[in-house]
């Protein structure tokens, strides 16, 4: 069977986002599976930075198969590997080339909201390559609203009782203004006597 192979190689550094939901990444661009990343010393590098401040970065290699070393685990040929940061110079947390002792799947997970990830091959045979999946690991992933308390919302709810009982002084008065101005009427209107009529609209306690 033909391989095909993706002639493709680009140096400059991907720039990818982790968020709370999962994402993958893969080797060369016309990755499926069965197509070859390019030979001859073929690089390519990621780097990965949180959507979210003080959360981490897990990665894990769902599929890989690279150019072997030897049978001892020895990583030789072509090699992926993974820093803690935002570079080479930055802690190197994994190499690896998907050999003895690396069976997929397996993970990475960084320290800081930072990963560096460097694909480098030599110059002879290509393979398959990889796909490798990317989370902001713990990261929420809704927001929710927080609210403040003031000194002043402190205020307004103990003078709440004070509120009610002038509101209800304030209605006692109103009622007792409308009875007066209805005996009022009916004194100039009818021959009855006030009394009579503070009787008829008695306000009960």
């Amino acid at each position: 069977m033909i391989q095909k192979k993706d002639t493709s190689n680009v140096n400059a550094a991907i720039q990818l986002t982790a968020t709370p939901y999962l994402q993958t990444f893969v080797s060369h661009v016309t990755y499926n599976g069965t197509t070859y990343y390019p030979e001859g010393n073929y690089s390519r590098e990621w780097l990965i930075t949180g959507q979210i401040l003080n959360y981490t970065i897990t990665i894990e290699f769902i599929a890989c198969v690279l150019e072997t070393g030897n049978n001892k685990g020895v990583c030789i040929d072509d090699n992926i590997f993974v820093y803690d940061g935002k570079n080479e110079s930055t802690p190197l947390l994994k190499e690896t080339c998907c050999g003895v002792g690396d069976t997929v799947p397996f993970t990475v997970q960084s320290t800081d909201g930072n990963m560096y990830v460097l694909f480098k091959t030599d110059n002879t045979v290509a393979r398959e390559g990889f796909r490798i999946s990317y989370i902001l690991e713990g990261a929420p992933t809704t927001t929710a609203r927080v609210t403040t308390s003031t000194n002043h919302d402190r205020e307004d709810s103990n003078k709440l009782p004070m509120y009610l009982a002038v509101g209800c002084g304030i209605l006692v008065a109103l009622i007792i203004l409308i009875i007066s101005a209805v005996c009022y009427y009916k004194r100039n209107t009818t021959s009855g006597d006030d009394t009579q009529c503070y009787e008829n609209y008695e306000i009960k306690t």
